[in-house]
C-alpha cells in the first residue's frame, strides 16, 4: 500500500495527465494481479475520453448530469471518509495532550495519509 503515490500540479486540481497517469499505473497493476476491472467515472474535464490504451480496465462514463443515485462519491462516501478521518485526528490531539504534548500535534503529508487510508 505505501508508498502512496502523491502527484500535484501548480493550481492543486486534477489534470488530466495526471489522471491518465494514475489509470496507467492502475490498469498496469490489474494487469500484474491478472485481475480486469470496470471503472466508473464521471464527465470531468480531466477523465480522458479515450481509453482505448487500458489494457485491464474498461471505463463506464456515468451520463451528464446524472443525479446521485449513480454517483457513490455523492452518496455519502466522501461524508463517512471524512468523518472517520477527523475522528482519528481528534484522537491523535488527544493522545498528544494526554501525554503533554501539545507541541507535536502537526500532522504532516504523510501521516495524514496514513489516515486516509485508515479511515478508508
Amino acid at each position: 500500500m505505501l508508498p502512496p503515490n502523491y502527484p500535484s500540479n501548480k493550481k492543486s486540481w486534477m489534470a488530466m495527465f495526471l489522471f491518465t497517469d494514475w489509470l496507467k499505473g492502475l490498469d498496469n497493476k490489474m494487469r500484474k494481479e491478472k485481475r480486469r476491472i470496470i471503472l466508473f467515472i464521471d464527465q470531468c474535464p480531466a477523465h480522458p475520453p479515450d481509453s482505448d490504451f487500458l489494457k485491464n480496465i474498461t471505463v463506464k462514463f456515468f451520463p451528464a448530469f446524472c443525479n446521485s443515485k449513480l454517483q457513490p462519491l455523492k452518496l455519502g462516501v466522501i461524508k463517512s471518509l471524512s468523518q472517520r478521518y477527523r475522528k482519528l485526528l481528534v484522537k491523535t490531539a488527544i493522545a498528544s495532550l494526554d501525554h503533554g504534548d501539545s507541541k507535536n500535534m502537526k500532522i504532516d503529508i504523510l501521516q495524514a495519509m496514513n489516515f486516509i487510508m485508515m479511515a478508508w
